[in-house]
């Protein structure tokens, strides 16, 4: 899809008239279009750069914090749990907005990031608090995400609904990034569930 989206950036469609003749629809290209709406290919290697400078240097300044407070109530669990579940809601609150999302892979390498955040959380609780504590922490949604028997492909289905917006001018560009996004989510769906419409949803 990226391909795609890169090979067609100055093509557009538009109506041709030769010699005063009805005219016709014809796919041509246009540069004019990829200068007036600044659409120009991201490379992956940037992207990855970006998410970790940006992302990646925000969720880990949390986990950090995280880490903190499991050490700090370590002895004595008095006001552990709220305190958990409170830095808990902020990365279930986390939102990642690109203005100029193009063919969507800032928001693909945004995904892939965060789905490999999951797992290390979960074991940073378990790690860290007695078992019937951490099982009480995550007996209920949305804390469910962070449990260890939790049913794969749960924690990126909450990314891609919940986490991942964007925004561009030419439609052609939010087509391309919501099939990008929907082939994110084939490796996690589950028998029975459709695949969601991120258009006009997620991506504007």
């Amino acid at each position: 899809f990226q391909q795609f989206y890169e090979d067609t950036i100055g093509t557009d469609i538009r109506l041709q008239c030769v010699g005063g003749k009805k005219g016709k629809a014809a796919v041509v290209n246009w540069h004019q279009n990829r200068k007036e709406q600044g659409a120009y290919f991201t490379d992956e290697i940037l992207c990855a750069w970006l998410v970790d400078r940006t992302l990646g240097r925000r969720f880990n300044a949390w986990k950090e914090r995280l880490r903190d407070v499991l050490q700090q109530h370590a002895r004595k669990s008095a006001g552990r749990l709220p305190a958990l579940r409170q830095l808990l809601d902020e990365v279930l609150q986390l939102r990642v907005m690109d203005p100029t999302c193009g063919g969507g892979i800032f928001l693909r390498t945004a995904f892939e990031f965060l789905s490999h955040q999951g797992e290390g959380v979960c074991e940073l609780l378990r790690a860290h608090l007695p078992e019937k504590e951490y099982l009480k922490l995550t007996s209920k949604q949305p804390y469910r995400l962070f449990r260890a028997d939790t049913e794969r492909g749960e924690w990126e289905w909450y990314i891609l609904l919940n986490m991942l917006y964007g925004v561009d001018l030419d439609v052609k560009a939010i087509n391309v990034a919501s099939n990008l996004l929907t082939l994110s989510a084939l490796s996690y769906k589950r028998h029975g569930i459709c695949f969601p419409s991120f258009i006009n949803t997620n991506l504007k």
